[in-house]
């Protein structure tokens, strides 16, 4: 509780797919990064004044001059209120709209080499949402499925994953379920279906 932080929201950016902001630290002066999941689960608008807690940002932000992220904003008559004015003994900073560069999220060299990584310690098939899913919080970053589909039929191609589809009717352009998994965990689901004296289990 001992850093907890004042802030005022300085800066409100709604893009296509989510919203995020800036807020100025009473303390420091500094500026602090507001994720779309602060924004989500509170109703913060331009000159607002929150406690919060912070923490140092994502090195990939850092060099814009963004070292801190708000990671967590606190209810003035939730269990913490009697705390939150003694968290702060310096006053309010003015709210001042500044120009900044929108985060941008992880490169796709960076996602495809991070999914390959994953999928090798796979111990079971999943199907693309999932995975889709498991990179998104990997990274902080809301992933689209599409891209992941197209990196996970790349590595199928190369023998780096093994793909399980299902048809419902013959003939059909399109599988009516797929999963994917590491390589060697088709061979294993086999093994585990069937029995070389016995037949299917």
């Amino acid at each position: 509780m001992e850093n907890i932080e004042l802030a005022v929201i300085t800066n409100i950016i709604d893009a296509s797919d989510r919203t995020f902001g800036f807020a100025k630290l009473a303390s420091t002066g500094e500026q602090a990064y507001v994720g779309p999941n602060i924004f989500r689960q509170k109703s913060l608008e331009l000159g607002a004044t929150i406690y919060c807690d912070i923490a140092q940002n994502d090195s990939r932000y850092t060099d814009r001059g963004c070292n801190k992220r708000i990671i967590f904003v606190y209810d003035e008559d939730g269990p913490f209120a009697h705390l939150l004015p003694q968290a702060v003994t310096k006053p309010v900073v003015q709210a001042e709209p500044v120009e900044v560069e929108e985060p941008k999220g992880p490169t796709p060299s960076e996602i495809f080499d991070a999914l390959s990584e994953r999928m090798k310690d796979c111990d079971s098939f999943y199907t693309t949402a999932e995975i889709t899913d498991c990179m998104s919080r990997h990274f902080d970053w809301e992933m689209d499925s599409g891209d992941i589909g197209r990196d996970l039929q790349r590595l199928h191609d190369t023998g780096a994953v093994a793909k399980l589809t299902l048809d419902r009717v013959g003939g059909m352009k399109r599988a009516s379920r797929v999963a994917w998994g590491a390589s060697g965990s088709s061979l294993s689901m086999f093994d585990s279906w069937f029995d070389d004296d016995d037949g299917m289990q």
